[in-house]
């Protein structure tokens, strides 16, 4: 039998962040609705779209692999990246490029006591230059999936990318962590 205290709530609850990406003024929020706060930020092409995408170079063929040491130095314990074409799917009614990229740790390199792969797939609309949907998997943390959904080509509300009033928003200019209670 679990004896939980009374005043924590037994009921998993999922726990969400909301990314908000205003283009015109050129910033992002990472949205934190429990504790009320808009972690702003500036928008950069560059560090939302894998390498080539954003500048639009050349994708790799379908079915082309090519794996590498992420750097040129033969030191065993730095991980082999793995790069692959998946094509073209459609998502919500857009075409989408799938790249996926599978990192492999080998034995050590992280305090493992064996090689593991985390794996980066991700599907890019060359028109929006925005990631459709995002799937990253980690044995030693989490899954998480990013999708875009219900995309429309259609000038979009402003009132869309307002922060409610009752928020208090935060520039940052680093990494920054979000922090969740449970009562």
């Amino acid at each position: 039998m679990d004896i939980v205290p009374s005043n924590l709530d037994p009921t998993p609850r999922p726990l969400y962040t909301f990314r908000v990406r205003d283009p015109v003024a050129g910033v992002q929020y990472i949205i934190d609705p429990q504790n009320h706060v808009a972690h702003r930020f500036p928008l950069t092409i560059d560090t939302e779209l894998p390498s080539g995408a954003a500048r639009g170079g050349p994708a790799p063929q379908a079915n082309q692999q090519t794996a590498q040491r992420s750097s040129d130095s033969p030191d065993p314990k730095r991980p082999i990246i793995t790069h692959v074409s998946l094509g073209t799917q459609i998502f919500e009614g857009e075409p989408a490029e799938g790249h996926r990229t599978v990192i492999t740790y080998p034995t050590g390199s992280r305090g493992n006591d064996g090689p593991f792969s985390e794996t980066q797939e991700q599907w890019i609309s060359p028109y929006l230059k925005l990631p459709i949907l995002i799937k990253i998997t980690n044995p030693l943390s989490f899954d998480s999936v990013i999708r875009l959904t219900k995309i429309t080509r259609n000038e979009p509300d402003p009132n869309l990318f307002l922060i409610p009033s009752d928020y208090k928003i935060v520039d940052e200019n680093g990494p920054f962590e979000v922090t969740w209670y449970f009562n």
